[in-house]
């Protein structure tokens, strides 16, 4: 994994950090999200692709963690939406909101 800091000047300095992670690369406000949180999130996605009898026979595990990518609004992270590409099916897509939700806590 590999972080990189940006320091952009909108009439106060605003810090973002980049992390490249998997081949993919997160930016987000430093202030509002921890990266951390970023990992477990993905760690969760990947035990929930290993704990199911069918889903890794038919999709590999890095390819089940790409279909849930994170999306930020406003610094906050976007709950994953359901795959159009994959078919997902509901007990699993519970389990990655499940995951979503105790990897971000919200207070």
């Amino acid at each position: 994994m590999k972080v990189l800091c940006r320091q952009a000047n909108v009439g106060t300095y605003d810090i973002y950090i980049a992390i490249i992670y998997n081949h993919r690369i997160y930016i987000f406000d430093a202030m509002n999200v921890d990266p951390i949180d970023v990992s477990l999130f993905e760690m969760r996605l990947e035990e929930i692709h290993r704990n199911d009898p069918w889903l890794r026979y038919e999709i590999t595990r890095r390819d089940f963690v790409a279909l849930f990518p994170m999306r930020f609004k406003n610094g906050r992270p976007v709950k994953p939406e359901h795959p159009a590409t994959f078919g997902v099916d509901r007990e699993v897509y519970l389990k990655v909101l499940v995951a979503f939700r105790q990897s971000f806590q919200f207070k």
